[in-house]
């Protein structure tokens, strides 16, 4: 049998043992082994490994590991430290890794400070790059973040490290403060300076989210070194530069919209079928209108009560076929929506 499917997960959102058993259910990692492990172990194995007759690609897209989600006055979690808390789903990657498969690992946000020497130790026979490409199939896929306001990574800003981090150290174990621009609005006494152009709209979002949270520093690694929100706010001043107000609160409404990206992609360099993560909204949508028969697919995530992967095929007629897939705790995929170009 031909090994030609191509299969896409992301957003699994591992972390540390910390995380997983922190006491407070606000400071919790995304990813909740008591309620998810057992779904993606059996879904590794089953649908995975023990498939790779028909499997040529598995793509990690992003996510998968995260450093990010932990409060800002605690130790983030290190890579070994989220390795060591999930042995049995490393351990079916690295069958996977050491099989017929190829084991493509995408970076995304949560984990964009991971090195490709640490993944390529933890897995050996990983395959590390930032986006994958098949020219067969017209296929492209990365993560998603790099083409958004606040996850994007700038190589000249603050070591590459997106504004996005200390955002979700300041809110996603705080209570959820910031969810749309209205709620900054309401937070700050600063926005007709910020509408006006003469606010720098980054150090305003990072003061008022500290500001609510009543947080003044924040605990960088378990060394305890500490970077006060002064230190922060100057990091992200150059920002400004790149992003007008208008254009920042333009982006800031459309961050969970991926689609557009999708139609430039194919646009602009020819593309068939765009995958994405990040957004955690799993989706497949055919779009004839602006891109000929652009087939736009979104892998979901993990850390939720749904999971979902994406399958990408060749078909007999020699068409390319996508399929949308809800993983069930069996760990079997079953298809929900399908498209092919």
């Amino acid at each position: 049998m031909a090994r030609t499917k191509r299969m896409f997960i992301s957003d699994i959102h591992l972390s540390s043992l910390e995380r997983y058993n922190a006491a407070d259910a606000m400071k919790r990692a995304r990813f909740v082994p008591q309620k998810h492990k057992a779904r993606l172990v059996n879904f590794l194995n089953k649908s995975v490994l023990e498939k790779e007759s028909e499997i040529k690609d598995l793509v990690l897209a992003g996510d998968i590991f995260d450093d990010w989600v932990c409060p800002p006055d605690e130790a983030p979690p290190t890579f070994q430290g989220i390795f060591d808390a999930n042995p049995e789903i490393m351990a079916a990657l690295r069958a996977i890794a050491q099989s017929r498969i190829n084991l493509y690992y995408l970076p995304g946000n949560h984990d964009y400070s991971l090195k490709k020497a640490a993944l390529q130790s933890a897995i050996p026979g990983a395959i590390f790059q930032k986006v994958y490409d098949d020219s067969q199939l017209k296929l492209h896929a990365e993560h998603g973040n790099n083409h958004v306001l606040f996850n994007k990574s700038y190589s000249m800003i603050a070591g590459g490290r997106p504004i996005g981090y200390f955002i979700t150290r300041l809110v996603e174990h705080l209570g959820g403060y910031v969810s749309r621009f209205h709620d900054l609005i309401s937070y700050s006494d600063d926005v007709i300076k910020l509408v006006a152009g003469k606010s720098n709209f980054f150090a305003l979002l990072i003061q008022a989210l500290a500001d609510r949270a009543g947080v003044k520093e924040i605990v960088m690694n378990s060394m305890g070194r500490k970077l006060t929100i002064k230190e922060i706010k100057k990091m992200y001043k150059p920002l400004a530069d790149k992003h007008a107000p208008i254009e920042a609160l333009t982006k800031m409404a459309l961050e969970g919209e991926l689609e557009p990206v999708g139609d430039r992609l194919c646009q602009k360099r020819g593309y068939k079928t765009v995958i994405f993560g990040h957004t955690h909204k799993a989706k497949i949508d055919r779009d004839s209108f602006l891109v000929a028969d652009r087939i736009y697919a979104n892998a979901g995530c993990w850390s939720q009560k749904k999971a979902h992967c994406v399958i990408v095929d060749r078909t007999e007629k020699g068409n390319t076929s996508v399929k949308l897939c809800r993983v069930e705790n069996s760990g079997r995929p079953v298809v929900v929506d399908k498209e092919k170009t």
